[in-house]
């Protein structure tokens, strides 16, 4: 599972926490990082060569991303959390782009 530090440094409450981790293991679940996974190894050709987790970074689309933002929301409700945790966080992600076209979460993450 990868999680960048911008959500965790980002939320400033356990709602928000919650539904960042939701949204990485929602990744997983979709099978969104296997499949990107298949795709460095082939694009790299090169055996051993170690993948690191800014190469997951700005690869989602955003029908992947908001995917795992819904099913996220719906995981971390399901843990006790409240889902809106997961739109107090991007519209904090929304606020500090500042005009910035959309990146994607995991890109904000």
């Amino acid at each position: 599972m990868v999680v960048g530090g911008g959500g965790p440094a980002i939320a400033s409450r356990e709602d928000e926490i919650a539904n960042v981790l939701a949204h990485a293991i929602e990744q997983s679940e979709l099978h969104q990082v296997a499949e990107r996974t298949q795709e460095l190894r082939r694009e790299r050709r090169e055996p051993g060569k170690e993948l690191k987790p800014q190469d997951y970074y700005a690869h989602y689309t955003k029908r992947e991303e908001l995917a795992c933002d819904l099913n996220g929301a719906q995981l971390a409700q399901a843990a006790g959390f409240s889902p809106n945790g997961m739109l107090t966080l991007l519209e904090s992600f929304r606020a500090l782009r500042k005009g910035e076209p959309e990146t994607g979460f995991c890109c904000a993450v």
